[in-house]
């Protein structure tokens, strides 16, 4: 083998681990929040760890809409009017569905309720790898 062809085969093994880094390797709940310094966080993380199915590519993304998502999340929940509020919370959830990474997470917490959804959301938005 000459230096070309090793030069070649190491760009190509450096390319196919950065995309399975990014691109296909899951995280857990607790690999995105990180550590955190509150005990009531750290008992809720470990209680409900569970793979994520985000990738970090999905978290990139997920940060780079969060500013839109917080606002809106902030919007639906200062309705005062309960039925008004759960009807707005059943909008913004269906518009979260649309997006890819969203949709994963948001899939593996419904059985946490849709105000819990909601709070798992900020949560990624606030405590992200990126």
């Amino acid at each position: 083998m000459n230096n070309k062809t090793i030069i070649f085969i190491c760009i190509i093994l450096a390319l196919g681990i950065g995309y399975y880094y990014f691109f296909i390797d899951t995280l857990r709940i607790s690999e995105i929040i990180g550590k955190t310094r509150d005990p009531k966080t750290t008992i809720f993380v470990n209680l409900f760890d569970f793979n994520t199915g985000l990738t970090r590519y999905d978290i990139y993304s997920i940060v780079q809409k969060s500013d839109y998502w917080n606002d809106r999340i902030d919007k639906v929940l200062s309705i005062q009017d309960p039925i008004l509020r759960n009807i707005e919370e059943e909008k913004l959830l269906a518009e979260m569905m649309q997006d890819p990474s969203l949709k994963k997470i948001t899939r593996k917490v419904f059985g946490f309720g849709g105000k819990a959804s909601l709070v798992i959301m900020q949560a990624i938005a606030n405590f992200s790898l990126f």
